[in-house]
């Protein structure tokens, strides 16, 4: 799960910045792209699939990137309900509704780390989140072999009074979606 925390705009406006950096793509960026011109001299050994190299170059060009956007990003991994609370713009999140058993655990990690919708309410002024973040979940439309669904997600989630709005989809193979969920 991946959280990006942008502490100095609105959820909005964040999104704007994402898909603006998605849309362009950074100049600073382009040496990175594939095809890469200079195959590196150095391949990885398929015997070591864990290993990925991030040049130093393209580690900066990534953390200038971040910076001339104004994102601020958190990681987290483990068990859900273990995530220390906190408020966040943004929540992203793929490939995480696989088990049915761990969807109501998600869904309320996800309702704490989102800011309610109501402007009035308390956005945790300490983390400088606003109003009205959002949660975007990638997910095949079925994990087939474990159970889970996103028709099961959605279920889960609006139990737990949070708002659930597809907002792109493809039918290609097993299918799959991005939901965009949020706090009423």
């Amino acid at each position: 799960m991946v959280y990006a925390a942008t502490h100095s705009s609105s959820a909005q406006a964040a999104a704007n910045r994402l898909r603006l950096a998605a849309d362009l793509h950074s100049p600073s960026a382009a040496p990175f792209r594939f095809p890469h011109p200079h195959p590196h001299p150095h391949p990885l050994s398929p015997a070591d699939p864990l290993s990925l190299r991030l040049e130093p170059a393209l580690v900066h060009s990534f953390l200038r990137s971040l910076a001339h956007l104004r994102l601020h990003l958190s990681f987290y991994a483990g068990a859900w309900d273990a995530l220390s609370p906190g408020v966040f713009d943004m929540v992203l999140t793929s490939e995480t509704i696989y088990r049915p058993s761990s969807l109501p655990a998600l869904a309320r990690c996800i309702q704490r780390c989102l800011a309610p919708s109501d402007s009035s309410a308390s956005a945790a002024p300490s983390t400088g989140a606003t109003p009205g973040g959002r949660a975007y979940v990638a997910a095949k439309e079925v994990y087939f072999g474990v159970g889970g669904s996103v028709r099961e997600f959605a279920h889960v989630v609006r139990g737990q009074g949070m708002h659930v709005q597809r907002r792109w989809e493809t039918r290609e193979g097993s299918g799959r979606c991005v939901l965009e969920l949020w706090r009423a």
